[in-house]
């Protein structure tokens, strides 16, 4: 039972969404499964892409920046996502408030899709941008506010 009262599920089913499942959602899914504590939370955490390519190969900028966090991406391939990931996941974090409100309003989820930012702490954050193209140093700090937001989604989910 949560401060809240509102009983917590005994295994969640988490996906995390972007748009080409090759830098921000595999990040943060692998970040997600290292830091949250099993014996708080029982969670299955996966991640797609809303345009992605199949079987596409994160950028080495990407990887390079997830060293950082000791975060190995380089074995990571895209997955696009589907309807059954939507219809099974418990929870689904965007990287944007505009994908969180498609999904919602379109397949009717009741507010299970929730932008990542919503956990960033002290203010909301609408949109976490896309690194894709651009150079380490600015994957690295979509890294660090993605790894505020994941603490900050952690912290919420276990107290």
């Amino acid at each position: 039972m949560t401060k809240t009262g509102i009983e917590k599920p005994d295994r969640i089913k988490v996906l995390i969404l972007c748009i080409g499942n090759l830098c921000r959602s595999p990040f943060a899914e692998r970040l997600l499964k290292a830091r949250i504590p099993s014996d708080k939370l029982d969670a299955e955490v996966f991640s797609r892409g809303t345009m992605a390519q199949r079987g596409a190969t994160p950028t080495k900028e990407a990887i390079e920046a997830a060293k950082k966090w000791n975060i190995d991406l380089s074995d990571h391939r895209s997955h696009p996502l589907d309807l059954c990931d939507i219809n099974t996941s418990d929870l689904i974090l965007t990287m944007d408030s505009m994908t969180a409100e498609t999904l919602n309003d379109l397949y009717e989820l009741w507010d299970i899709a929730i932008p990542l930012g919503r956990f960033y702490p002290d203010y909301f954050i609408p949109d976490i941008e896309d690194p894709y193209g651009k150079g380490v140093e600015e994957y690295i700090k979509c890294y660090e506010m993605i790894e505020k937001c994941v603490d900050g989604f952690i912290q919420f989910y276990t107290e």
